[in-house]
């Protein structure tokens, strides 16, 4: 699957706020959540044909926002177009019993304070596609092309 991954800089950067947000989780909750990885971002509205045409009209990347869907969090980003903004997410964490439920109300509002407190808010220039095979928690890239905003 072609996918687009973070530039490496960005991806430190995500990498490291993901685990600063997992172990506040972690000592916060008693609901034990893990890492996922690799961090790659996806988005339902993104086809493999915009990734590859993205060499033209890439613009920026921005990552904000720390969402939870019920089933994992994920850093929100928006992938920046010459003619359109795709929003996307990259999933860093799920709950490690996949059977929780978190969603009574004195969670979430615990919860949205750690995410105001964790969420990144950096842009980037650079991004970059490959080729994606994933077997678990490993993942081989082929054909990696990168993609950098033209001023």
């Amino acid at each position: 699957m072609i996918v687009f991954i973070p530039d490496k800089d960005s991806l430190f950067s995500l990498e490291t706020k993901a685990r600063e947000f997992l172990t506040a989780f972690n000592k916060k909750f008693s609901e034990l959540l893990v890492p996922v990885f690799p961090l790659y971002i996806e988005s339902e509205s993104l086809s493999e044909d915009d990734v590859r045409a993205a060499k033209n009209t890439f613009t920026g990347c921005a990552y904000s926002n720390i969402l939870f869907d019920g089933k994992v969090f994920a850093f929100f980003c928006d992938i920046e177009f010459t003619d359109r903004i795709v929003s996307a997410r990259i999933v860093f964490a799920r709950f490690e019993d996949e059977s929780v439920s978190f969603n009574n109300q004195e969670n979430r509002e615990q919860l949205s304070l750690l995410q105001k407190e964790y969420s990144p808010k950096t842009k980037s220039r650079i991004i970059r596609s490959v080729d994606m095979e994933q077997d678990g928690n490993s993942w081989t890239l082929y054909d990696e092309v990168f993609y950098k905003r033209k001023n």
